[in-house]
């Protein structure tokens, strides 16, 4: 039996909530007042600690942005700070690990672009949240192999990334991740 030499932990469409948010979706911890979506992904993540995974992937959707209606707040402002909890959770978990982390933006997290275009230039919330900046085609590199991704619609250039990337080493996979849109889900 080969043994592995990466192990990948995957947690798509996370929707981390704002605190104090009930999203049915996660019946286990649904019906806490305050920080169920919380304890969710750091039960997810620790259970992934556990076993030594070398990258948590997230194909997108880390925050549930655009999924309230809310008339205080805009999109961008929960965008914002769930993306932010999602990073801080991460490495609250991760913290003396060599463990990477791996997102894409999703559908719902895409509102923190806004946000971006807006603070002009300067630290991004992409780069707060998750420590690198946002790209169309994300990339990158944990224990020589290469994990590429990208929201639906950049799916020509993200086939051309990973076509690069297998000319570069025709002997290593290109991990190839995408935040789908529903309609290719099934």
């Amino acid at each position: 039996m080969n043994k592995s030499d990466i192990r990948i932990g995957i947690l798509s469409d996370v929707h981390l909530g704002f605190l104090g948010h009930i999203n049915p979706n996660y019946y286990g911890y649904g019906q806490e007042p305050f920080g169920d979506h919380d304890l969710w992904f750091k039960n997810a993540l620790k259970y992934f600690k556990k076993r030594g995974v070398d990258v948590i992937v997230i194909p997108g959707d880390m925050a549930n942005a655009c999924a309230y209606n809310d008339k205080e707040h805009p999109h961008e402002y929960y965008a914002e700070i769930e993306n932010k909890r999602t990073g801080e959770i991460f490495r609250e978990v991760f913290k003396g690990t060599r463990t990477k982390l791996f997102c894409i933006y999703g559908n719902h997290d895409l509102e923190c672009l806004k946000q971006e275009k807006l603070l002009g230039g300067d630290k991004t919330i992409f780069q707060d949240s998750y420590g690198e900046p946002f790209k169309k085609v994300a990339r990158k590199k944990v224990k020589g192999y290469t994990f590429i991704g990208g929201h639906w619609g950049l799916e020509k250039l993200c086939k051309n990334a990973v076509k690069k990337e297998c000319l570069k080493n025709p002997n290593k996979p290109v991990i190839y991740v995408q935040h789908p849109c529903i309609k290719n889900t099934t």
